[in-house]
């Protein structure tokens, strides 16, 4: 998208305001959503044998016959309704069952990503960032997916024509990321050329473009969960949400391959218990959302509506070729946003084995 000459005053004034606020080191203020949780790095295990602000399984007796529980540490880049798999698995007792002690951190996705390579982590949900160390070198391979990314197009309840947007600023994370992506192709599916009829403002974290969006600062974000619902229920229009525009993989396990070749059996239980988890959330959704609710404080009728738009967002599959194509638009967008292409692939990157042996 190419910039424009000068914005009006009023947007100058608003982006500066927010870059004083980031250079100052204050947090923006979060919606609902935004962490439940505090963001902490993987830490190694304290002294009680559990790491630092991580949480566990609920206690009970060992899965599989009584045997001790197999501790297992993984890493989710954020809290919201796309990795809350992770959490139904461990407080159902989905990975208990499956003779596992799940750690679940929560942390920075650039803090997983080293701790997975230091092997302070077993185990990380988020795909993008496992195909980002692949590529760098990293041992580590996609074992299955879970969801799928999830973007909708909001505008200004004043805009009420695609066309009004030409020569406005909008709101997108970051050149060349996925939600630029899903950001172009909802602008071109309106009839506009997204490179010369707007002005793209990169604002990284969603929480920002949301409140830029509130403040009038831009007039159309590209807007995930729980965003785009906050957005709709406040009256916000809603143009176009762009899972059939861009199909690209979001969340996942990725497992390191030392695990994977030495211990197999486990990286399967995994997968069998997250599918579990899965087929959960499907089949109690009243309880789902209320567990939604009491983890990252958001009123019930509220998370009502993100779990069941969070719901659309997961698939359901036994053999990662049939999301094969979501996955290779991540490895695609990771080798254009590295600027890296050293020949490695489908093969290099993904083992579908794993899964096909977890639904067996």
């Amino acid at each position: 998208m190419s910039g424009r000459s000068a914005l009006t005053a009023a947007l100058l004034a608003a982006l500066l305001a927010m870059a004083l606020v980031a250079c100052a080191g204050a947090r923006p203020p979060q919606p609902p959503n935004a962490g439940g949780s505090e963001v902490r790095p993987p830490q190694p295990p304290n002294a009680g044998g559990n790491p630092a602000g991580a949480v566990s399984s609920p206690p009970g007796l060992g899965g599989q016959g009584g045997a001790a529980l197999a501790r297992i540490r993984y890493g989710m880049p954020a809290s919201s309704i796309q990795y809350f798999y992770l959490t139904v698995a461990q407080e159902q007792g989905f990975y208990r069952e499956q003779g596992l002690d799940a750690d679940l951190h929560l942390a920075a996705a650039n803090a997983i990503l080293a701790a997975l390579t230091a092997g302070e982590l077993d185990y990380t949900a988020g795909l993008p960032g496992g195909v980002r160390l692949a590529l760098r070198g990293g041992p580590v391979k996609v074992a299955s997916v879970a969801t799928l990314q999830s973007f909708t197009l909001l505008t200004r309840p004043e805009i009420t024509a695609p066309t009004q947007l030409r020569g406005k600023p909008v709101a997108i994370s970051s050149p060349g990321a996925i939600g630029e992506q899903a950001m172009r192709r909802a602008l071109a599916h309106l009839g506009l050329d997204p490179q010369n009829d707007v002005t793209g403002i990169a604002m990284g974290d969603p929480a920002v473009q949301w409140q830029a969006l509130q403040a009038g600062a831009v007039e159309a974000a590209a807007l995930t969960l729980p965003y785009s619902v906050l957005a709709e229920r406040d009256g916000y229009r809603l143009w176009v949400r762009t899972e059939t525009l861009l199909r690209a993989a979001n969340t996942g396990l990725v497992a390191p391959q030392e695990r994977i070749d030495h211990r197999r059996d486990e990286v399967v239980r995994v997968l069998r218990a997250e599918r579990a988890a899965v087929v959960w959330m499907r089949a109690h959704r009243e309880e789902g959302a209320a567990l939604l609710a009491a983890h990252i404080e958001m009123a019930p009728d509220v998370a009502r509506a993100v779990y069941d738009a969070g719901l659309e967002t997961y698939v359901d599959v036994a053999d990662l070729e049939d999301v094969r194509d979501a996955v290779e638009a991540v490895i695609a967008n990771e080798k254009a946003a590295g600027g890296a292409d050293d020949g490695k692939g489908w093969n290099d990157l993904v083992d579908p084995s794993l899964l096909r042996e977890a639904t067996r």
